[in-house]
Order: structure tokens, then C-alpha cells, then sequence
């Protein structure tokens, strides 16, 4: 039985699928599209209206049908006892489990038991691609028309406002593929893009959620781009803790990673706010790093590896202010990042450990790289 659970959906299943998966061990579901969800989720008897198990979504690929995808999962755990929905009508492929029902696959004690169900025979293709073909649900979809009550009786306005269709989330997270830059961007087009991606995909796909906790709000539009964000990690550790609690949860988890992929293009140059708030130090914004410069980015690069490697807790973010209180104080938080990641880059080459958080970026000159070796052979870390 589940003891904690971080499930906000669950896929609707004929009593054939079920079957196969249960008796016959499989681990695919056919679908007429492929999806590039990676989540946990429940699976929904759609004749009994019952959850009958929790899986981990991990992807699809392309089936022998080149007009289906087969979706794949792990960590399938079946139900001891059922748990029996109401309402959820038919039609759509998901159904959004509200809060109740997330509590009620934790406690075992509130379900509403059904008789377990028996493994039919397993499906023609014919009945998996008519079984497949409806469309994913809207908000409305899920909730009951003339009561305006969720399955479990709990009214709809109490139901996360983050928790749009898991389908519509990937369509939207398709479609915006195509707002990240394949070259170098400007600020100013980075923030033109960003505010694309947040009017044209996600606020359609997070109605419900308020303006005021939009991942590309004003006040956090301005942190990404004022702090110069090129992993998930600088997310993390350069953002401050206050915007990232005020942030929608669902809306970081669908599009955090494309807009760090907008942000990464991002080319500093003499014209951009960053750049300009350094012109009346003695080092321009984008000149060559000095030999102190690149000692302290190592320095700084093996205690955190070494803080990694103790499992001793450390702060990003408060060791790239100090650096920039310090010997970088001519650079930006984008720009010591990105130099850390070089310094992973060199490890990952020369088969060494490096920090998991800062991607080996490979973005680095000849001569910026064999000062770097020689620095990192002199503290053996090569």
C-alpha cells in the first residue's frame, strides 16, 4: 500500500489492459500518440470507475503501428482493495485525482472497496485503437455537469489550481519547443520569448492559476533574467526563496526546463542591463578572465566538490555573491556558473568526478581550458 503519494492524475484503462498488465506482466500501454510525460500516476478501471494501482510513467515509444505509441511504465503496484469513484463519466483519457483522492490511496481505512477485477482476454487492435481514441480532457471534462462536484464529492473550486490536464500540459510543452533559440539571443529577445511562452502556452494550459504565481510573473521574469539562470540548479540556488514559494508548483514542473533552455542562449554583450551595470568598472562585462579570476572559480569549484563528496550541505548561491563581492566582482552570476560548468566539463573528459548540479558546459577556448587543467592538476583534482 501506498504511504505517500505525489499523484495528480490518473489514466483511464479498459478491463483488457488491465488484464495484461496484471496477469501477463506487461508494462506497455498502446495509445494513439506518444507522450513526453515523466510521472507518477494511478491507473482507473473505466467499467468499474475504480483505482486499481499506481505506476511511474516514464515515456512512450513508437509502436510497429506507426500511428500509435506504446506508453511505458514501472514500479506497478496493484491495489490490495480497489478504490471506487463516482462520477467521472466517459470520454477522456485522464481523470484529475482531486485532493481527497490523493489521501484516500494513502489511507486505506477511507476506501470505498469493490470486488477485485478479473483478467479478460487481451484486447484486438481494433478495440485498443477505439479505446484510444478519445481526446484528453479539459478542467470541465472532470468535473460532474449538474452538480458541479468532483468524483469524490469534493466541489471543484477546492481542487489545486495548478492540476491542469496532463495532456494538454504536453501539447503545450510541444509547442513550445519551438520559442527555444538554436544561436545566441539578447537579453531583450530572451525576455520577448519568455513572455511568448507565458501568454501563449502556459496561461491557456494554467487558467485557474493567478497571475500573481505565474512561474514567468514580472517580479520572477525579472530574477531570471537579472540573475542570468542557465540550469535548473541556478533556479534553485540563485533565485530568491520567497519567489520560488509564491510560484505555481505544476507550472515549474511543465516549464522550468524550456524556459532554462531560452535563458541558456542568452549572449552577454555591451547593450544588456548586466553588462551595463558594469560599465564603469575597470573590466568590461565580457573581457577575458584574468588568471586570479579563474583561480577563484576553481577554488571555489573544488570546496564545493569537496563539501559533495563529505555530504557536507552548501550554498550556491551565497559562495557566487562572495565571489562577486570578491575577486569576480566584475562578473555575472551567469557568467561564474558558466565557468563552473566549463571546470565540469574538463573533469567529465578526463573521466573525474564532478558536481552533478552544474552540467558540463564545453563552451570554453583553448586557452581558457589548459589554464584550467593546469589550475585543476595543481590542486589533483585531475
Amino acid at each position: 500500500m501506498i504511504q505517500e503519494s505525489g499523484i495528480s492524475h490518473a489514466l483511464l484503462l479498459d478491463e483488457q489492459e488491465i488484464g495484461r498488465l496484471r496477469i501477463d506482466g506487461d508494462t506497455t500501454i498502446r495509445r494513439r500518440a506518444s507522450t513526453r510525460l515523466r510521472m507518477p500516476i494511478a491507473f482507473l478501471c473505466r467499467s468499474s470507475t475504480s483505482l486499481v494501482a499506481t505506476a511511474q510513467l516514464t515515456g512512450s515509444s513508437r509502436s510497429d503501428d506507426a500511428f500509435e505509441a506504446d506508453w511505458t511504465f514501472e514500479d506497478i503496484e496493484w491495489l490490495d482493495r480497489p478504490l471506487t469513484l463516482s462520477n467521472i463519466g466517459s470520454g477522456p483519457l485522464w481523470v484529475r485525482l482531486d485532493q481527497s483522492q490523493r489521501a484516500a490511496l494513502c489511507s486505506p481505512d477511507s476506501q470505498d472497496f469493490v470486488t477485485p477485477i478479473a483478467a479478460p482476454p487481451s484486447p484486438t487492435l481494433s478495440e485498443r485503437t477505439e479505446c484510444n481514441s478519445e481526446e484528453a480532457p479539459s478542467t470541465t471534462d472532470l468535473v460532474d455537469s449538474n452538480s458541479n462536484r468532483s468524483p469524490l464529492g469534493v466541489s471543484s473550486d477546492d481542487e489545486k489550481a495548478h492540476e491542469a490536464s496532463a495532456d494538454h500540459i504536453a501539447l503545450a510543452r510541444a509547442r513550445s519547443v519551438r520559442l527555444i533559440p538554436h544561436g545566441p539571443i539578447s537579453l531583450t529577445e530572451a525576455r520577448q520569448l519568455l513572455v511568448r511562452l507565458r501568454d501563449e502556452e502556459i496561461k491557456p494550459v494554467f487558467s485557474a492559476v493567478p497571475a500573481e504565481k505565474g512561474i514567468l510573473r514580472r517580479a520572477m521574469l525579472h530574477a531570471l533574467l537579472e540573475e542570468g539562470i542557465t540550469s535548473q540548479d541556478d533556479y534553485t540556488s540563485l533565485i530568491p526563496e520567497e519567489l520560488r514559494l509564491g510560484t505555481d508548483p505544476g507550472q515549474v514542473a511543465a516549464f522550468l526546463d524550456i524556459i532554462v533552455e531560452i535563458l541558456a542562449q542568452v549572449q552577454e554583450s555591451a547593450a544588456s542591463p548586466r553588462a551595463a551595470a558594469s560599465k564603469s568598472l575597470s573590466v568590461a562585462a565580457g573581457s577575458p578572465w584574468t588568471d586570479d579570476e579563474l583561480e577563484a572559480a576553481v577554488d571555489s569549484y573544488n570546496e564545493m566538490l569537496a563539501c559533495e563528496a563529505e555530504g557536507i550541505p552548501y550554498n550556491k548561491a551565497a559562495r557566487i555573491r562572495a565571489l562577486r563581492e570578491g575577486p569576480l566582482k566584475q562578473r555575472t552570476p551567469s557568467s561564474v556558473t558558466l565557468r563552473w560548468q566549463n571546470i565540469s566539463h574538463i573533469l567529465f573528459k578526463n573521466g573525474r568526478p564532478f558536481i552533478a548540479g552544474l552540467k558540463p558546459a564545453a563552451n570554453v577556448g583553448d586557452h581558457v581550458e589548459r589554464r584550467l587543467l593546469q589550475m585543476l592538476r595543481s590542486r589533483k583534482l585531475l
